[in-house]
């Protein structure tokens, strides 16, 4: 809490970490289709920022199942989860693409959370 006080008083804004992904987390979706083959559990990247942090490393359908050492099982989003971090950190995201394993070293964008101070 300081850190974002500190934050706040000295650019009069506050940041926080991003991926610059858009996602939905699978614990709290059903599908009625029964042939859709993503698991339970985990966030499922519906797409990109071309522009983006991540534009090179995730990919649309990609089923992120954990970062760093934090899995995904429902209880808290990926938003939640990088409130942990500082923007420009380097984080391990691991999850599955197509079926198959996959982590990669990503460093956190930023974003802004707040208005211009007046």
């Amino acid at each position: 809490l300081s850190s974002v006080l500190s934050q706040a008083l000295s650019s009069q804004e506050i940041r926080r970490a991003s991926v610059d992904v858009r996602t939905l987390d699978l614990a709290h979706i059903v599908f009625e289709d029964q042939k859709v083959a993503l698991p339970l559990q985990g966030i499922w990247v519906r797409s990109v920022n071309a522009n983006g942090v991540a534009k090179n490393l995730l990919k649309e359908g990609d089923v992120i199942e954990r970062i760093e050492r934090d899995v995904f099982d429902g209880n808290v989003d990926l938003g939640e989860r990088l409130l942990d971090y500082r923007p420009g950190s380097t984080v391990t995201i691991a999850g599955t693409r197509e079926g198959k394993s996959f982590e990669v070293s990503l460093k956190l964008g930023s974003t802004s959370t707040s208005e211009l101070l007046k």
